[in-house]
């Protein structure tokens, strides 16, 4: 995000993630209908996926094991109940690649 907002990460951030143990990150696929709010930016579809795309390249540049989850409501919910019960059963690294539907 800093890269994005900013245009430069700053080295604290690059070395903390570099030092830290991330078990998982959830990565959701921006297939939720849009609700306009005070608080929210990037609106379209195009912007949404580009960051999607963004944050998953960052996650594959720090080997930072994710699962991609989509779906709504309940389906979403059990897509990441799926990804969580994955990394937990096996404790391994989950990179989830699956095509995006």
């Amino acid at each position: 995000w800093f890269l994005e907002v900013f245009g430069q990460m700053p080295q604290w951030l690059d070395m903390a993630i570099r030092k830290s143990r991330i078990d998982l990150v959830l990565l959701l696929v921006p297939d939720l209908p849009w609700e306009n709010d005070p608080l929210r930016e990037n609106g379209s579809m195009e912007k949404l996926l580009y960051l999607f795309e963004k944050y998953q390249k960052e996650l594959d540049f720090y080997s930072i094991p994710y699962y991609i989850v989509d779906g709504i409501d309940e389906v979403r919910l059990e897509r990441s109940r799926i990804g969580i019960s994955k990394m937990l059963s096996k404790n391994t690294t989950i990179y989830d690649k699956r095509e995006i539907v």
